[in-house]
C-alpha cells in the first residue's frame, strides 16, 4: 500500500484543490462551478490563513485529496 502524506496546502496546490471543489459540487449538488471563480476563492483562502486553511493528502507527491477548515470573517 502506498504511503499517504498529509500536509498544509501551498499556493502551488490551488489548481488541484479547485478541481476537487468543482468535482465535489457536481457530485453532491449537481452544480457546475466556474473554474476561474473557484480558483480565485481557493487562492484567497490560501493567501489568508487567518480565515482558514486547506490540508492536502499526497501519494507519490501527487495531491489526491483535500480538506478545508474555514474560520469565516468576524
Amino acid at each position: 500500500m502506498d504511503t499517504i502524506n498529509i500536509r498544509l496546502a501551498q499556493l502551488s496546490d490551488a489548481e488541484d484543490i479547485a478541481t476537487f471543489n468543482q468535482i465535489m459540487a457536481k457530485e453532491t449538488e449537481e452544480k457546475v462551478l466556474l473554474p476561474d471563480v473557484v480558483l480565485a476563492g481557493v487562492n484567497t483562502l490560501l493567501k489568508n490563513p487567518s480565515q482558514g486553511f486547506y490540508i492536502v493528502a499526497e501519494i507519490d507527491f501527487k495531491v489526491v485529496g483535500c480538506l478545508m477548515d474555514y474560520k469565516g470573517v468576524e
